[in-house]
């Protein structure tokens, strides 16, 4: 029998096939090298096209973004795309077919489903529509509860558990009128028969059914449930696999929530699973029901874990703007001393080599060495209570101080479940500043004792109280539900120096409208009350407790603003070095004594793939009194020695800049989009924050801020006048005069600092994990 050409098996195909689908000619001409270039579909509906191909076997090249850069950077090499796509007529006419059984299963039983085949005779390459035609959707008319024998299913209960049977039947997500798919019945089988097995029924089988009526368009279902018996804890056995452990039994068992006799809940069994797991000690953790065991009032348990490496030593290095090139080192011991205590010894040090400075002097390069040594004992009384002991040594170069400090700190942590959890921890910190860039800004007066040659040091103690409630649908990956993060600190009492107490909130909700789109929300606020003649209005304890005040703006705040920079900032330039005649600055948040920060991002997918999604988000936020010691800077003694007259009208042009500053403050809103893509190790995000209402120097460069007050403090000239020509001619004068320059060492261009830049709104941000 001679063999069928594909041209010809095609066309027979194109003859057979219901009228949606459309010969295009010439396909006479496909032959066993066509390939495929696209796949599309039309018609889709409520489905996901995602879902669609995975039922599908004919494919396309390169569907997703990053397959395309591949492809395109590999054509330009000279190499193309080296994968084969290869058209079957047969196998397309089988696709049509999955198609339309997908979709009978997701509730449209009379769906039709055809093809558009056009052919490309230059590449021999066809181009691939499904079209779809729905139909009206299987609706849900009931959904009733049945024993053996059709007998009630609280005759299988005893009476403590009716009103929560009732409350089960009518909290269930399968609702009259509602779409009826496999899927919706999978879940409704999982959901009831997970009921039972967290009461007591290891045994318990749901199997659900639907009826159609005559019309194939409406469906009662209905689930048999089989309850059994309602069983009890009996042995309860470890298994190692792959080797003995370095711990004995007792210390993995004890993390268990149950015990030999405690009536069987297999939520227990998931969260013994993940208690044993994060012990860290673990590659593999498993707490199961032992196979083959009757069907009695009494279950097995079996505990396998795969234990991995005791020790283990991490480390990166790269590179940040601000702080240069940055290192990680950690070593890590996973049962130190036995008990599988962790203990962690690890540095971080920020370099400052190849980091942002002020114009070209190496000294003001940001620079941060941390150490810190760690020992967590996970099983305190109680497998929910764990402690942790550590302590810390930092010495920080920034751009405001130059400080060492000592930090030791103990801890007890409550663990509920992941997102139920509080603690408790009491700390000592003890904080030397070696030398202030403020006093560089004219700010601290010799009575201060900040300089190279003196040091002034405080001692903190303090307790906080954090907590985190968290409802969610799921806690790796939530997309529905609320988490909630409130902290309460206080310090002060005869081992502190300083006394503060210190609030904060922050409530995140998530709302699903379906299995792609979604809303979150976020809001945060806080509040620093010093008392007890702490004053956080004055330079030394403002330097001192600088730490504890709150910022605003960054990747995980208001995104229109980088990192700590909402609010009144600090021009990073030093007055004491004004021979030099350069002129170079930047910003740094200032802080405040409280916050309020709200978000909302609406969270949607992009077509080009499951990994890749897309938001758009609104941020606002306010930092709420500044530190007033700043106020400083904005004084005739940054500019004049004691004695030295100073010119009429500097006073007052000063002020004026200050009031300028003070207005950095109120509620900002900025608003933007990104992109999430879903790596092996996380979400790698890109985001474009833009500002809406911007403040003066939000709108300018940093040099801003030192052109204002050198024009004020040298030529006594106010932001009014220098909005005028007349007063920008003046000020150009002055500063010509005395020979400043920019950090290029060319002649300081003083109204090209003080113009507003449309680019100044922008802020981009880059991140990696779910930062929202």
């Amino acid at each position: 029998m001679p063999a069928v050409r594909p041209a010809l098996l095609l066309l027979a195909l194109a003859a057979l096939a219901p009228a949606t689908v459309r010969a295009q000619a010439p396909l006479s001409l496909v032959n066993d090298r066509t390939t495929v270039s696209s796949i599309s579909f039309d018609g889709l509906g409520p489905l996901l096209e995602d879902n669609v191909r995975e039922v599908i076997a004919t494919t396309e090249p390169q569907v997703s973004v990053i397959g395309k850069i591949t492809g395109f950077a590999a054509s330009l090499l000279g190499r193309g795309d080296e994968n084969v796509y290869p058209f079957s007529p047969v196998e397309l006419a089988k696709d049509a077919v999955r198609v339309r059984r997908y979709y009978a299963e997701s509730g449209f039983p009379r769906a039709s489903v055809g093809y558009d085949v056009q052919l490309d005779t230059s590449d021999n390459a066809v181009d691939v529509t499904f079209l779809i035609e729905r139909g009206p959707p299987l609706v849900l008319d009931e959904v009733t509860f049945a024993g053996p024998g059709q007998t009630p299913v609280t005759a299988q209960l005893p009476p403590s558990l009716h009103d929560d049977w009732e409350d089960y039947t009518q909290s269930i997500r399968l609702r009259s009128g509602t779409r009826l798919d496999q899927s919706s019945l999978a879940d409704l089988q999982r959901q009831t028969t997970s009921w039972f097995a967290n009461r007591g029924y290891a045994f318990a089988y749901a199997g659900a059914e639907r009826f159609a009526d005559s019309t194939g368009l409406r469906a009662d279902v209905r689930v048999k449930v089989d309850a059994g018996p309602r069983a009890r804890i009996g042995d309860v056995r470890l298994e190692p696999i792959g080797g003995p452990l370095s711990v004995s039994d007792r210390v993995v068992l004890r993390e268990l929530p149950f015990q030999p006799g405690d009536l069987y809940d297999a939520s227990e069994l998931i969260e013994g699973q993940r208690q044993i797991f994060g012990l860290g000690l673990f590659q593999l953790a498993l707490v199961n029901l032992a196979e083959g065991q009757p069907r009695d009032s009494t279950v097995d348990v079996v505990v396998q874990v795969r234990q991995g490496d005791v020790r283990s030593v991490t480390g990166y290095a790269g590179y940040a703007t601000e702080g240069g090139v940055t290192g990680r080192g950690q070593f890590t011991h996973r049962n130190f001393f036995g008990g599988a205590r962790t203990l962690t010894p690890a540095l971080v040090w920020r370099t400052g080599l190849g980091g942002e400075t002020v114009g070209a002097n190496p000294a003001t390069a940001i620079s941060d060495f941390q150490a810190t040594l760690t020992l967590q004992q996970p099983y305190v009384f109680d497998r929910r209570l764990s402690a942790t002991v550590s302590g810390l040594y930092r010495r920080r170069n920034d751009r405001i101080e130059r400080s060492n400090q000592v930090e030791a700190s103990t801890a007890l942590l409550f663990t509920r479940n992941t997102l139920q959890t509080a603690s408790l921890t009491a700390t000592v910190n003890s904080r030397t500043l070696l030398n202030s860039r403020v006093n560089g800004l004219g700010l601290l007066s010799e009575d201060v004792l900040v300089s190279d040659s003196t040091s002034l040091m405080s001692r903190v103690a303090s307790l906080e109280l954090g907590g985190t409630y968290g409802v969610v649908d799921d806690p790796l990956a939530p997309r529905r539900g609320f988490v909630l993060r409130p902290s309460a600190a206080v310090a002060g009492g005869p081992v502190g120096g300083l006394s503060f107490g210190r609030g904060r909130l922050t409530a995140t909700a998530l709302y699903p409208f379906n299995d792609r789109v979604g809303l979150v929300a976020r809001a945060t606020g806080g509040v620093l009350a010093p008392y007890s003649g702490t004053d956080i209005g004055g330079i030394r304890d403002y330097l001192l407790l600088r730490d504890r005040l709150f910022y605003a703006g960054g990747t995980n705040d208001v995104r229109g603003w980088g990192e700590g920079l909402l609010g009144p900032k600090v021009f990073d330039f030093d007055l004491a070095r004004i021979d030099s005649a350069e002129i170079a600055a930047t910003y740094t948040g200032v802080g405040g004594r409280g916050k309020a920060s709200a978000s909302v991002q609406l969270n949607l997918p992009l077509p080009v793939g499951p990994q890749w999604g897309a938001n758009v988000f609104v941020d606002a936020g306010r930092v709420f009194a500044p530190a007033g010691a700043l106020d400083g800077l904005f004084t005739p003694a940054a500019f004049y020695d004691p004695g030295e007259p100073v010119p009429s009208g500097v006073p007052g042009a000063l002020d004026d800049v200050l009031a300028l500053y003070r207005d950095e403050g109120g509620v900002r809103v900025g608003a933007g989009a990104g992109l999430q893509y879903l790596t092996p190790v996380g979400f790698v995000s890109v985001a474009l924050g833009v500002k809406l209402n911007p403040s003066y120097f939000d709108r300018r460069p940093a040099e801003s801020g030192p052109a204002l007050l050198l024009a004020a403090g040298l030529a006594g000239l106010s932001p009014d006048d220098l909005d005028t020509d007349a007063g920008l001619a003046e000020a150009q004068r002055v500063f010509d005069q005395n020979g400043f320059t920019n950090a290029s060492d060319e002649p300081f261009d003083v109204e090209e600092a003080l113009s507003p830049s449309f680019f100044s709104r922008l802020q981009f941000h880059l991140s990696l994990g779910q930062t929202f």
